[in-house]
């Protein structure tokens, strides 16, 4: 599976010069970094992570951008307090527990140089600098310890020597544009002998705190769902991250927005 390639930031390109200005390549044996347009692509050699600063400011824009495949459960997955659903084949809860998709790891780390082709204003159709990187995905049953929840206690009592599994791969592809732009494309490859059903399939990144306002085009304003969507209206929206919805007694699909862009 292949997901969407993603472009951070969101940023007007805007020719400067006939000739366009290709990302410049820094590498020495603990870290390469692209630079362009004003902003930095740190990649250390020892992590499967990646930061992107502003050059001006010295400022963090993403940092990580890594496999997500675990969210919060709900009654629908698996009656936490009920021990019993935890080998219930039509509550997948305990299934995802036992394979650790709430607890990911990436190991055996490798990083490289390499090109890529971008049909772009700056770059048409011509090679650019690019870092592919590509690792295991491991996971960690049992590690993440739940007190209190019933349906958790049979893996812990399972698992005292926390044991490891090879889940799949990733591979990420990060290219910089002229103008700073960067484009990341993840692939992520599971075994499915062992994965049948899964939580969550994306990836998550860090941001820094003073990022606390946010755009969508989606239906909104308000909170909606696939049956539940009438309502909202097809639009352009702007939120604060406080302002989101309060949080529900038990996890739902909290703030979720349809045909989200």
């Amino acid at each position: 599976f292949t997901l969407d390639t993603h472009m951070l930031p969101y940023l007007s390109r805007v020719m400067t010069c006939e000739a366009p200005i290709y990302p410049e390549v820094e590498r020495n044996e603990k870290s390469i970094t692209l630079s362009s347009g004003g902003f930095l692509v740190n990649f250390t050699t020892a992590s499967a992570d990646f930061e992107y600063v502003s050059s001006n400011s010295s400022q963090s824009l993403v940092r990580g951008l890594r496999p997500n495949l675990f969210r919060a459960g709900t009654d629908n997955d698996g009656v936490k307090q009920l021990e019993t659903q935890f080998d219930d084949q039509t509550k997948p809860l305990g299934q995802w527990l036992s394979l650790g998709l709430d607890c990911v790891t990436l190991e055996n780390v490798k990083r490289e140089v390499s090109s890529k082709v971008l049909c772009t204003d700056a770059f048409p159709e011509r090679s650019i600098p690019s870092v592919e990187t590509e690792a295991s995905i491991i996971t960690w049953p049992g590690k993440m310890t739940y007190d209190g929840i019933a349906m958790a206690q049979p893996l812990r009592s399972q698992n005292q020597e926390h044991i490891r599994r090879k889940l799949g791969s990733w591979k990420q592809t990060v290219t910089m544009n002229s103008d700073g732009a960067i484009y990341v494309e993840n692939t992520i490859t599971l075994d499915g002998s062992l994965v049948k059903d899964l939580p969550r399939w994306g990836i998550e990144f860090a941001m820094p705190r003073s990022m606390s306002h946010y755009s969508f085009l989606a239906r909104g304003p308000h909170e909606n769902y696939a049956d539940r969507q009438i309502s909202a209206h097809i639009g352009v929206y702007e939120e604060i991250v406080p302002e989101c919805p309060a949080t529900y007694v038990v996890p739902q699909e909290q703030g979720n927005r349809m045909g989200l862009n």
